[in-house]
This record gives C-alpha cells, structure tokens and sequence, in this order.
C-alpha cells in the first residue's frame, strides 16, 4: 500500500509487468525459429484516490481496471505475420469521472502488421526491418513515443516503419503513420465499457526519423 497524503494517490497494485509486445521482431542475426508463437497476460489494478483538489469531483474516488491481451505471430522465413488483441476496462467504486479514455479500450485491435527482416543492406552495415500496419512503437526513452506500460490503454500507430542498424552501431527507425484516436471518447461510453473500434485520420499524421548509438 504506497500512499502519499496531501492531494496524492493512495493505491494498491502489483507491479506492472512487461508489455506483450508483437512487435518490433529481433532482429534477423538473432536466429528464431520459423512457424506460430502465442503469448498473452492479464492483469489487475485497483486506485483510490484521496483529497481530491479539484472542486468539481468528488473528495474521494476509487475505480478497477483490468488488462488483457494476447499476441500472436507467424514466422516463415524474413516474413512476419503479427497480431496483438488487447481489452482494457475499467469499473468505478466510488467518485465521479476517475475514469477517462486512457483507462477504457475494450476488445482493440491494437497491432496488426506485416514484418520484413531483409538482412544486411550493404557491406559493412547491420540488419534492417520494415514493418507495415498497426503497431505499437518505443522510440529511446519513450517521453515523446513510446508504448504506455501503466497507463490501462495503449497508444497505437497505423503506417510503415524501418529500422536499420547502420555503421558503427548506430541505430536508425525511419516511420511515418496516423495515430490512432482512442474510442470510446463520451463518458456513456467509457462509464459503460463500450466496444468502439479505435480510428485514425489523415488529418493527424506522425513521422521522423529517429537514432540512437
């Protein structure tokens, strides 16, 4: 039981463990076995918080969330077919509006792509992927881009991407995709757990390139 007075949280909680991730793949010089991996992991959280500083909530509040997901991919060769189903819910105890759409995706899709492993480029040069699809992506420290791993929801990205290990250790990911918009947005939706499939727009679109040593 960690709890922090003063306005804070107080709040019980298992650690949070690794995200499932089915992407991005190792990259080909880490030999991996050709044909079908499932793995999958559930996890259960409850908040309370206490001294509520804004006025229009209640002073007290404390809500459930769950995480479920499952991930799936087929390897034949430098071809990679993955898949991730994740299921986000939250269910309040007591308090008003705790809960928000980073805390409620329900039955989401949230990776779904096709992955090249295309070896060495050049000479001299290391491996290089590109993904194609939905995906989830971690860019150096994740502040800017990076898959939420206490947050209940995850951000997700539809969109091509591609990593090269170029000379002298030096990492390169090249992406450009659409973020997605989290759904369902509306408190009836969220307070009600509500399937409603995430969208993404041409009129957000994320890209850059990216590189670490």
């Amino acid at each position: 039981m960690l709890q922090i007075p003063a306005a804070g949280w107080a709040q019980t909680a298992s650690p949070a463990p690794a995200p499932i991730r089915a992407a991005p793949a190792p990259p080909p010089t880490e030999a991996r076995p050709d044909g079908f991996s499932l793995s999958g992991s559930l996890r259960f959280r409850i908040e309370a918080l206490d001294d509520q500083f804004r006025p229009e909530l209640d002073p007290s509040a404390s809500a459930i969330f769950l995480r479920t997901t499952l991930a799936g991919q087929y390897r034949a060769g430098p071809v990679r077919l993955s898949a991730e189903l994740i299921d986000a819910r939250a269910y309040r105890l007591a308090g008003r509006n705790i809960i928000s759409a980073n805390d409620v995706n329900t039955v989401e899709l949230s990776q779904a792509f096709v992955g090249f492993d295309l070896g060495h480029a050049a000479p001299n040069a290391g491996d290089v992927s590109i993904d194609i699809g939905r995906f989830t992506m971690d860019l150096g420290s994740r502040r800017l881009v990076g898959r939420n791993m206490f947050r209940n929801a995850v951000n997700s990205f539809t969109g091509v991407r591609a990593h090269a290990t170029a000379f002298h250790g030096l990492a390169l990911t090249a992406f450009a995709t659409l973020p997605h918009n989290r759904l369902p947005s509306d408190r009836a939706g969220i307070d009600d757990n509500r399937v409603a499939f995430d969208r993404e727009s041409t009129a957000l679109i994320l890209w850059g390139v990216f590189g670490a040593r």
